[in-house]
């Protein structure tokens, strides 16, 4: 698909007015569809409390494998009633599909007062590496 100037300006406007504290790549150790893709990138967003908690299958832990041993999704995250969440980040990401093998990945800044290594410690072991 052939991007116009007008798009690529638009879009790289946006970008540069968002304040953020990390560029992230995230990746699966399976591939992956664009819909598990965004369901990943919404976890994301719930762990580093961008977006409020909401209740996800348990299939969407390990999108590849349904049968496999599930991590709990919110076990570090409280219970809290919706209407009182206060987003303490926030979080634009994009998929984008392995130029290497099948599936897609998912690049995003996060604003958020998270270290690093917190974000990697509740990824890795759900779905693969995030740097």
């Amino acid at each position: 698909m052939k991007r116009n100037n007008t798009q690529i300006d638009a879009l790289a406007g946006f970008l540069s007015a968002l304040d953020f504290t990390h560029f992230c790549t995230f990746t699966s150790r399976k591939p992956i569809s664009v819909a598990s893709t965004r369901r990943i990138a919404e976890q994301v967003a719930v762990f580093v409390k961008a977006l409020p908690p909401r209740a996800f299958d348990i299939r969407d832990t390990y999108p590849w494998d349904a049968k496999s041993s599930h991590i709990a999704i919110f076990s570090q995250i409280p219970a809290q009633n919706l209407q009182t969440f206060e987003a303490t980040s926030s979080m634009f990401w994009a998929a984008e599909k392995f130029d290497t093998r099948e599936g897609y990945h998912f690049h995003a800044l996060i604003s958020t007062p998270l270290h690093a290594i917190d974000i990697f410690d509740w990824y890795f072991p759900r779905f693969g590496r995030c740097q």
